[in-house]
Order: structure tokens, then C-alpha cells, then sequence
């Protein structure tokens, strides 16, 4: 099994099984600190990066090891995976994986934090139409969210 760390828009359940084919299980909340959530100029998801004193909420899957190569063409180019320390309500840490945007891609973020909830309020919807293939007609992004050069 493996584990995953989720910040922005697989931290939706109906996200998570659209692009996996099946429920998101073990689900756990946790925070990873000295890293920053932001948003990607002209998108509706956002980009970690590591940043000193920053904290991030986000959700710890553990899946099937197979399933990277969903997360993997969902995530595209421009994110790499990296263990980062999440740490749990119950005062425990782990090392986990993150997708963390790739450093020559940081031009691409706002200053500003990605909201979940204004996500799930506002563009949800269009996302899992617009970026979310099932996972029955495979893994991944419909379209290229932007690219690196």
C-alpha cells in the first residue's frame, strides 16, 4: 500500500474516485509545515512548494500501490513526488508523498493561498468536467493546465 498527501483538489472525494475508479479509504487529516499551498495564475488548483514557517492541511491516503501512474499523468509535468513529515492530530509524524510543484514552474503561482472550501463552492464542478477524465477511459488531465516553458 502507499500513501499519498493530498492538499488541494484530491482532497475532494469525488474527485479522488473519479480519477481512480474507486472510493477514497483510509483517509486520515494531517498538516505538513514549512510548505505553502498557492494558487496557479489563471487555474482553479494550486501548487506546494516548500516555504519556512508555513503549514498545510491537506489528507493522507493510503491505495494501492498502482495507482501512482493515475496521480502521476493527473499531476503532469510540472509536479514532482517528494516525502514530506505530516503530522497527525494524534501527535504522531510520518513521511509521506506529496506532489510539490516543480521549482521552475513557481513563476506560475500567485501569492495567494488555495481555498478548499471556496473550490468546493465556486469551481469543483467545471474542474472534475474540464480536467478529470474517469478512471474507465484512463488516468489523468484532459487538457494541459499550462506548460513548463
Amino acid at each position: 500500500m502507499a500513501k499519498l498527501f493530498a492538499y488541494g483538489t484530491l482532497m475532494c472525494p469525488e474527485i479522488f474516485e473519479k480519477l481512480t475508479g474507486m472510493p477514497p479509504r483510509a483517509v486520515a487529516p494531517g498538516k505538513v509545515k514549512n510548505h505553502r499551498c498557492l494558487v496557479v495564475r489563471g487555474e482553479v488548483y494550486p501548487g506546494l512548494i516548500q516555504a519556512h514557517g508555513g503549514l498545510v492541511e491537506g489528507l493522507v491516503y493510503t491505495f494501492p500501490s498502482y495507482l501512482w501512474a493515475c496521480f502521476d499523468a493527473f499531476e503532469g509535468e510540472q509536479y514532482f513526488k517528494k516525502p514530506v513529515t505530516v503530522h497527525y492530530e494524534n501527535g504522531k509524524r510520518e513521511l509521506v508523498q506529496a506532489y510539490l510543484l516543480r521549482p521552475e514552474c513557481r513563476r506560475l503561482l500567485t501569492r495567494n493561498a488555495w481555498d478548499y472550501q471556496a473550490f468546493l463552492r465556486s469551481d469543483k464542478e467545471a474542474f472534475m468536467t474540464g480536467h478529470v477524465r474517469p478512471a474507465e477511459s484512463g488516468p489523468g488531465v484532459l487538457k494541459p493546465a499550462f506548460r513548463m516553458d
